[in-house]
């Protein structure tokens, strides 16, 4: 006789299938939540990572060399500041177009990367207005005109094409740093000295903004533009003739002592003028080291000798 079987209720099948059920779901649960945390874990050794990275990071040389040509480009430009514009506006373009143009990818999320560059752009900003400054006034020492200085450093400084207001404007900003330049060499005050340059300059140009407002495209700036320059360019003129007085007196000076040495009495009414003149330009006076060994000085001035910080 077969053993009787019992069938179960079907209440009771159908508690043991949601038990089941939630017995697994909880498993599931506990797994996922496992998993979130092992996740949690990869997350922030990946952050740490990419934090030590980060603060690892540094410009490379091409990356160096693109931004101290977009600083050059902005030293030369007609701001209206050089302590409280120039630096923002670099930081500005550099927000457009790290990425794009210098390959510094994600440098508006890295705080690093943006400190970086600002370390570096403080670093090198001394040095660039440096040697501009040199560069003033070693072409005012040598009385260059102001066009073919200003053109010249348009050339060394400026990035891609430029127009001809900019470069007028440029002009202009060339013009009023060779006046500023000139007024502290009139002073004697370029020679081993701290000139204040760019003191002087940030001054000149707060009377200017404070004048004909911050907009460079107004008449009042546009007028300004002309008279700065013509002013510059009056200056080389008059230096120019001064210089060419000066040497007339020097030559002069020159002769006459020559004559005295030689006994020869008035030197302008004497008739071996040009014989001396011969003479004085075979003899040379002028050393190497720039010493008239006739008693003249020539005041000779270098790049180097306007190096020194402000």
């Amino acid at each position: 006789m077969l053993p009787q079987t019992h069938s179960l209720n079907p209440q009771m099948a159908a508690t043991r299938t949601e038990i089941f059920q939630a017995a697994l779901s909880m498993s599931m649960l506990m797994q996922a939540e496992i998993l979130v945390d092992q996740n949690k874990e990869i997350m922030n050794d990946i952050k740490a990572i990419k934090r030590n990275t980060e603060m690892a990071w540094s410009l490379n040389t091409l990356q160096e060399d693109a931004l101290r040509r977009i600083m050059l480009h902005w030293l030369i430009q007609p701001v209206n500041s050089y302590n409280k514009t120039m630096i923002p506006r670099i930081e500005e373009w550099m927000d457009m177009y790290a990425e794009r143009k210098l390959q510094i990818y994600d440098y508006n999320e890295s705080i690093f990367k943006q400190q970086a560059v600002r370390a570096f752009i403080n670093n090198h900003q001394y040095a660039d207005r440096s040697n501009l400054r040199a560069k003033i006034f070693a072409s005012v020492d040598a009385n260059e005109s102001s066009s073919h200085f200003s053109d010249k450093m348009i050339k060394l400084y400026f990035q891609g094409v430029i127009d001809r207001s900019t470069r007028k404007m440029i002009h202009a900003q060339m013009a009023l740093a060779r006046r500023v330049a000139r007024s502290i060499l009139t002073q004697g005050l370029a020679k081993g000295k701290e000139t204040h340059f760019w003191d002087h300059m940030e001054s000149e140009l707060q009377k200017l903004v404070k004048l004909h407002g911050h907009d460079r495209t107004k008449e009042g700036w546009v007028m300004w533009y002309d008279t700065i320059i013509a002013l510059e360019t009056a200056a080389c003129e008059t230096a120019v003739i001064g210089s060419a007085a000066n040497s007339r007196s020097k030559r002069q000076s020159k002769r006459k002592r020559l004559a005295n040495a030689l006994d020869l009495g008035n030197v302008n009414s004497t008739p071996h003028v040009e014989e001396m003149d011969s003479a004085l330009d075979e003899f040379n006076p002028t050393r190497a080291d720039g010493h008239d060994t006739m008693g003249d000085m020539h005041d000779t001035q270098s790049p180097d000798q306007y190096a020194s910080d402000d």
